[in-house]
């Protein structure tokens, strides 16, 4: 479960919950730390420059998991918006001066991130396999 946010749907905590969840892909380090989801949430706030896709949604997101292996951050866009966006934090502690930075995918629903998840998870897992 997400602990830290309240203001999560009883809904999407359970499907969360549900999801499958692969390597390298964690929903467990922001559920173990309270402050962990909410550090990667002002860390996104503090990047996003006026001309960013999320610019306008950045108050609302929240941080759901994390991938293990990088700085990338699965954010739930908010009840009005209804998207997920895999978001690669730069920890620069500022608006970056590109408008595409940080790096971001954005998905209709958390099924489109399941799949991507899922391709992502069987070529990492060939790369895992595939070190001395």
């Amino acid at each position: 479960m997400v602990k830290h946010i309240g203001t999560l749907p009883a809904n999407l905590i359970e499907r969360l919950k549900a999801l499958d969840w692969q390597d390298p892909w964690s929903v467990g380090a922001i559920d173990e730390k309270p402050s962990y989801g909410r550090g990667f949430e002002e860390e996104f706030r503090r990047e996003l420059g006026p001309g960013h896709a999320l610019f306008d949604v950045g108050d609302k997101a929240r941080a759901v998991a994390g991938r293990v292996d990088n700085d990338d951050v699965l954010f739930w866009l908010g009840e009005e918006d209804g998207r997920f966006a895999v978001v690669h934090l730069t920890w620069s502690g500022r608006a970056e001066a590109i408008p595409e930075a940080p790096s971001s995918w954005i998905f209709a629903s958390l099924d489109d991130f399941a799949e991507s998840m899922a391709a992502e998870h069987r070529a990492w897992d060939v790369g895992q396999a595939e070190d001395p």
